[in-house]
This record gives C-alpha cells, sequence and structure tokens, in this order.
C-alpha cells in the first residue's frame, strides 16, 4: 500500500531545509558511517521506515514542498 507522508516542521526546525540537507549530504559523501547518520536522523526525526529514509535521501522518491512541509508518496518494504 502506497502512504502519503507529510514531514512537517516545528519552531527549532524548518523541514525542507533539514530534507534537502539530508538528500545532498547523502548524495554526496562516500563514507558508509556518514550515510548513516542521515539515514539515522531521518528515521529517528521523522519516523521514516529504513527502506523509505534511504530511497528518500538516495532521490528514489522525490518529494515536494507545501509551505513548511515536505510531501512525498512511498510504499514502505513489506
Amino acid at each position: 500500500m502506497i502512504k502519503r507522508h507529510r514531514l512537517t516542521s516545528n519552531g527549532l526546525i524548518h523541514t525542507p531545509g533539514m530534507i534537502a540537507w539530508m538528500v545532498c549530504g547523502y548524495q554526496t559523501t562516500r563514507s558508509s558511517r556518514q550515510k548513516k547518520k542521515y539515514l539515522d536522523i531521518a528515521i529517528s526525526g521523522y519516523g521514516l521506515s529504513k527502506h523509505v529514509a534511504k530511497a528518500l535521501l538516495s532521490g528514489v522518491i522525490k518529494y515536494a514542498v507545501d509551505d513548511d512541509v515536505v510531501v512525498f508518496e512511498a510504499k514502505d518494504k513489506e
């Protein structure tokens, strides 16, 4: 089943900027240790599964920005 994700911002974190930073960092680093740090932020900070976080950060899943919310659809690994 495809799920629509809405990652919201709060007073301390602007989610569109955070996601853009993680995507850029994940895609440009060669260090597997650094990639894991970006994945851990997406998983623990936004409640994404490892499969969805990896697909989002690697660019497989495209996202849209609606004001201060990141929106995308993803099928979780079953």
